[in-house]
């Protein structure tokens, strides 16, 4: 899947949300509602150039709304993994607009602020990973039920600063015990968030 393919799917379904922007207003959101919700990342790079990393996460978060199209949440996420050599675990807050909160179907764009914890062993090899992101995604949620409703969204904007420990065997590596800091700045549709949401 490329950049134009990811682009053409949301310029579709922006426009399907618009199309059935005045349907029955009985469901969405509004101030006061209290929200769970869970939800599976795809972290790849959607290029032709470079290979995805194929990591998939869970996401669990709770959030409140503070006013008809503004919520408030805290979230969380955790890599699935079937080894023990590599984990990685994250918290974090969002605040997300929503443009049709009445609307079954609408439209969001969330900013978070998110902090995760790397870590990679094999044999004497070590090495940790914290990392501190702002990101910027756009998506879109749709209601089952009254209650229940269905979400995506890509994430578009992402900086990030990270700080990486390594420990190697002094066989290896003389100094033992290495740091170094990355920056990062990433614009572009790359990973997918897939969910489910329920409010109260």
């Amino acid at each position: 899947m490329n950049l134009k393919t990811i682009y053409s799917l949301l310029i579709i379904l922006f426009t399907f949300s618009i199309t059935y922007s005045q349907e029955d207003n009985n469901y969405g959101f509004e101030k006061g509602d209290f929200y769970i919700s869970g939800a599976v990342k795809y972290s790849g790079l959607i290029s032709d150039q470079f290979t995805p990393n194929n990591e998939l996460f869970v996401e669990p978060s709770v959030g409140y709304f503070i006013s008809d199209n503004i919520s408030l949440g805290v979230q969380s996420e955790f890599l699935l993994t079937n080894t023990d050599n590599y984990n990685i675990y994250g918290v974090g807050i969002n605040g997300r607009y929503f443009f049709m909160p009445k609307k079954r179907f609408n439209v969001f764009t969330e900013l978070a602020l998110d902090y995760s914890n790397a870590k990679t062993s094999f044999n004497t090899f070590k090495d940790t990973t914290e990392a501190y992101s702002a990101t910027f995604s756009t998506g879109l949620n749709y209601f089952i039920t009254k209650n229940l409703s269905l979400f995506t969204k890509f994430e578009i904007l992402d900086y990030s600063y990270s700080q990486t420990d390594i420990d190697r065997s002094p066989i290896f590596q003389p100094q033992g015990q290495q740091s170094f800091d990355n920056h990062r700045i990433r614009i572009g549709p790359e990973n997918l968030h897939l969910g489910i949401m329920f409010k109260f």
